[in-house]
């Protein structure tokens, strides 16, 4: 699991709206209370190539509907941008040498309105090869979507729509996912061959 490092205070935001009554000054005025988080969690010590999924409270979760950034644990990382603008420039630390999450304005609503824990699924190259790779051939699978980056939907049902290239909650589609994934894990990467049939 993530370890908190860093927080601020909960940003709070009320709407209010009237319901009920029918008449000229008729109905209540109810106001609703949404609550945001800004928060670092540490993953683990040394560089990471990036995270591939993350379960918030055991359900995993969709990481395109946040704004999450990684910071991969490099000795020269720099302080993230929230953080350097919450703490200022003498005072934000960049953790450096700890890999480590940001999440900036989570809303907390389907967390009962606070932080939910967090866990990560870390990707890091196992040894020194993937560094060295200059060229991979790309090979989609078995998939008519395989090379689409855009999202791609098909309606099985009346109101009821799938994704059919997008089998993962890190990305829009499975071709970015697999593309970052393959770029943070091979940094020295210059060509990728793609198969077409």
């Amino acid at each position: 699991p993530g370890v908190m490092i860093w927080a601020t205070r909960f940003e709070e935001e009320a709407s209010t709206e009237r319901q009920g009554g029918k008449s000229i000054g008729g109905g209540t005025r109810v106001t609703q209370f949404a609550y945001f988080a800004n928060v670092a969690f540490a993953l683990c010590e040394g560089e990471i190539a990036g995270i591939r999924r993350i379960w918030a409270d055991g359900r995993e979760i969709d990481q395109t509907l946040y704004d999450v950034r990684v910071h991969r644990g490099t000795v020269s990382q720099l302080p993230d941008p929230l953080i350097l603008a919450k703490q200022g420039p003498d005072n934000a630390p960049a953790y450096r040498g700890v890999a480590y999450v940001v999440f900036e304005r989570m809303a907390l609503e389907a967390f009962g309105n606070r932080v939910p824990q967090l866990q990560f699924e870390v990707i890091r190259p196992v040894g020194q090869l993937e560094r060295s790779l200059r060229s991979v051939v790309l090979i989609p699978g078995a998939t008519e979507y395989g090379y689409e980056p855009d999202p791609v939907t098909w309606e099985q049902a009346p109101g009821e729509t799938i994704f059919l290239n997008r089998n993962t909650l890190l990305a829009p589609t499975d071709w970015t996912a697999a593309l970052d994934e393959l770029q943070a894990l091979c940094p020295g990467l210059r060509r990728v061959a793609l198969v077409v049939t």
